[in-house]
């Protein structure tokens, strides 16, 4: 099965509410800076997703991030100065610290724009956000100044495929066996296409949030529905 094209991904913010329902919670367990962290035992405010897809869904979430995911997979958090990262896999990963992931995922991260995360959202948006060009130029200079070198990036992965949904929200594909905005954080390439997006929240200190979605083929018409659902969660002002 071919991975859905981006478009799908837009269509579903158009389904009526009637056709929405509600999904089961998984709280996940993170590690980090600060030591384990227990997983949230329950959230308020759950996503709604279209009624034929809530069976093969789980709403996942550390007490940092959360994300859409297959229904019964595993998932562990990763938190530090220069952001959170949650991972959801079909099986429990090992090594969380040191895992670099090639089978099917859904990660979800948050990057400050500030401190220690700066330099790590200025390269994203150096490929995928001309909005931000004075952000990224500050940023640049503000780590030559503390006497890092940076080289930043002037444009897009080349085998990746775009669909700039605003001036902030860029979704991607990045194709089979090839390094893109796909195979940022814990993922590596494999022969599957990863789909994600990844957003820029200029009114929050120039934060960052990036998901991506490696699934196998019988659950990859799930893959719009999670990545759209981060950015919807965003713009309603959710995580």
């Amino acid at each position: 099965m071919k991975l859905p094209p981006l478009i799908l991904a837009s269509a579903l913010l158009a389904l009526p509410a009637a056709a929405q329902s509600k999904l089961p919670f998984v709280g996940c367990p993170a590690d980090g800076q600060t030591g384990p962290i227990d997983g949230p035992s329950a959230m308020a405010n759950l996503p709604d997703v279209p009624a034929e897809m809530v069976e093969k869904l789980a709403y996942y979430a550390t007490t940092n991030v959360g994300v859409l995911a297959p229904r019964g997979w595993s998932c562990f958090g990763l938190n530090g100065s220069n952001g959170a990262i949650l991972l959801v896999t079909p099986t429990p990963i090992k090594d969380p610290f040191g895992t670099q992931v090639s089978g099917p995922v859904v990660q979800v991260s948050r990057t400050p724009g500030t401190a220690a995360g700066r330099i790590d959202v200025a390269e994203v948006a150096a490929r995928l956000f001309p909005v931000a060009a004075d952000f990224v130029k500050s940023a640049a200079a503000a780590s030559e100044a503390e006497g890092l070198k940076v080289t930043l990036p002037t444009g897009p992965y080349p085998k990746d495929r775009l669909n700039r949904r605003s001036d902030t929200i860029v979704e991607f594909i990045t194709p089979g066996n090839e390094v893109g905005q796909g195979t940022a954080g814990r993922i590596v390439k494999s022969a599957d296409p990863i789909l994600g997006a990844a957003v820029l929240l200029p009114n929050e200190n120039m934060n960052l949030i990036q998901v991506q979605v490696r699934l196998p083929a019988d659950l990859r018409d799930l893959a719009p529905t999670i990545v759209v659902t981060v950015e919807t969660n965003l713009a309603a002002g959710g995580g």
